[in-house]
C-alpha cells in the first residue's frame, strides 16, 4: 500500500499583488519610503532591536521558502500483509528526490487508536537508506485508526489523517475467561426456545427469535415486555422457525433468517410491521436453511450462513436494490450456523458440525480455526469447542463468547 502525501501547507511567501513585482516580504512597512531616497530609514533606528524575535522570524521566513516542489516528494508506506494488535507496526515515510531526509526530520507523526484523543507511543524511530523514516508502535485496541502527519507539530499537512484498521489478534492460545451453562434455566411460557438477538442501538430495545413459537418478542431497556411480531406461516410477516435476526442502522430495518421458509424477511424497528422478503420455499429456492446474519462494518452487506448448503453468501444493497453473491463457497464449512463481524471487518463463523470457530478476512480469506480454548493460566483444563451454535462479541471487553449446542457459553 502506497500513499502519497503533501509534505507542507503553508501560506505564500511572496508578494502575489498584479501591479507589483514578485519580491520576498520583510514583514516591515515601506510603502512612505521614496523611489529616490538614497537611504531609507532603518527599521531598527531610534529603537533597541529585539534580536531574539528577529532570529524567530528571518528563522521563519527560511523555513517558509522551502521550494514548493517538496509538497510532492513524501511518502507513506504501509505493509502489504493486516496489521495485529499486541504485535509491533510500522509505518514508513519517505521523500524522493528533491526532498531529503532532514525534511522528514521536521515532520511530526501521530497516530491514534479508536474513540481515544491520546497518540500511541512510538517505540522506535529508524533511519532508513538516507532517505526515509520507520516508526515501530504497538496497537492494543482492534479498529480504525489514524495517522497524521504534521509540520510545525500542530498543523497537519494536507491529505491527512490516513486510516489503517487493525485486526484482533487470533494468532496467540486463546484463554478461557469463563464458562456457563443456560440448558438447565427455566425459560417463562412466553418464550419457548430463544435462539437469536438483535439489539436496536437507536433505542436500546431487544429483540428475541421464538424459534418454537414462530414469533420475534421485543423488549424495552428495563426488561419488560414491549410487542411481540408474527405468528406461524408462510406469509409476509409470518414466521416458521426463525432463528436469526440482525439490525440495520442505517435504514431502521430488522433482518429475520425465517429459516424453515427458506428466507430473509426485512421489517420495520419501529413496529415489526413487514416491509419485504428475499428468497422462498421450493425448488427454485435461494436459501436451504439459512442460519446466521451479520452486517459488515459499512452496513452495505448482510452476511447469510446457509445451514443445509455449507456456505456463506452476502446480500449487496446497491441503488435500493438486493443482489446475492457468494462469499466462502462449499466445501470449508459443514453446517454453518451463527455470524459475526469483529472490529476489523472479520467475519467470525459457527462451523457447528466441524466443531470450530472460523475466522475469515473482509475478502473471505481463512485466516483462523479455532478448535481448543485453553484453560486459565492456573488451571490445565481446556475446552474443546463442540457443535458451536453462534458467536457474539461483547461491546465493552472485547471479548468472544460462543454458544454451544448443549447451552454452554464460552468466554474467550
Amino acid at each position: 500500500m502506497h500513499l502519497n502525501f503533501l509534505l507542507l501547507d503553508l501560506l505564500p511567501c511572496y508578494s502575489t499583488d498584479a501591479d507589483e513585482e514578485l519580491s520576498l516580504d520583510s514583514g516591515y512597512n515601506t510603502t512612505n519610503v521614496s523611489p529616490s531616497d538614497p537611504s531609507p530609514p532603518s527599521p531598527w533606528d531610534d529603537e533597541v532591536v529585539d534580536w531574539t524575535s528577529l532570529s524567530f522570524e528571518l528563522n521563519r521566513l527560511l523555513e517558509e521558502s522551502t521550494p514548493v516542489d517538496i509538497e510532492d516528494n513524501i511518502s507513506l508506506s504501509l505493509p502489504d500483509q493486516s496489521f495485529l494488535t499486541s504485535e509491533d507496526a510500522t509505518v514508513l515515510l519517505t521523500a524522493q528526490d528533491p526532498a531529503t531526509q532532514d525534511d522528514l526530520k521536521r515532520l511530526t507523526i501521530f497516530i491514534v487508536g479508536p474513540n481515544n484523543t491520546v497518540p500511541l507511543p512510538i517505540l522506535n524511530c529508524m533511519d532508513v537508506g538516507g532517505s526515509g523514516i520507520l516508526y515501530t508502535f504497538r496497537p492494543v485496541i482492534p479498529g480504525i485508526h489514524t495517522v497524521t502527519i504534521c509540520h510545525d507539530a500542530t498543523q497537519p499537512i494536507r491529505g491527512c489523517p490516513r486510516r489503517i484498521r487493525f485486526s484482533r489478534n487470533y494468532q496467540p492460545s486463546i484463554r478461557r475467561i469463563l464458562t456457563w451453562n443456560i440448558s438447565d434455566m427455566e425459560q417463562s411460557s412466553e418464550l419457548r426456545n430463544p435462539w437469536g438477538l438483535c439489539y436496536n442501538t437507536k433505542t436500546e430495545q431487544l429483540w428475541v427469535a421464538d424459534r418454537v413459537n414462530h414469533t420475534l418478542i421485543v423488549y424495552q431497556p428495563d426488561g419488560a415486555l414491549d410487542f411481540t411480531v408474527g405468528q406461524e406461516g408462510d406469509g409476509p410477516g409470518a414466521f416458521f422457525r426463525p432463528v436469526a435476526l440482525a439490525y440495520d442502522v442505517h435504514s431502521d430495518r430488522i433482518f429475520v433468517s425465517d429459516k424453515d421458509n427458506h428466507r430473509i424477511q426485512i421489517l420495520n424497528a419501529k413496529d415489526g410491521t413487514f416491509l419485504g422478503s428475499f428468497g422462498r420455499r421450493g425448488h427454485l429456492a435461494v436459501f436451504n436453511y439459512p442460519r446466521g446474519l451479520a452486517f459488515n462494518l459499512t452496513g452495505d452487506t448482510l452476511f447469510v450462513s446457509d445451514f443445509n448448503l455449507h456456505q456463506v453468501n452476502q446480500l449487496r444493497f446497491t441503488d435500493a436494490k438486493l443482489t446475492l453473491l457468494p462469499f466462502i463457497p462449499p466445501g470449508i464449512l459443514y453446517r454453518p450456523s451463527g455470524l459475526q463481524v469483529d472490529e476489523a471487518g472479520n467475519l467470525i463463523v459457527a462451523d457447528t458440525r466441524n466443531n470450530v470457530l472460523r475466522v475469515f478476512t473482509p475478502t473471505g480469506i481463512l485466516i483462523r480455526t479455532i478448535t481448543t480454548v485453553h484453560g486459565l493460566l492456573y488451571a490445565n483444563a481446556n475446552t474443546r469447542l463442540s457443535a458451536p451454535t453462534d458467536v457474539a462479541i461483547l461491546p465493552k471487553t472485547g471479548f468472544i463468547a460462543a454458544l454451544d449446542n448443549d447451552g454452554r457459553i464460552t468466554v474467550f
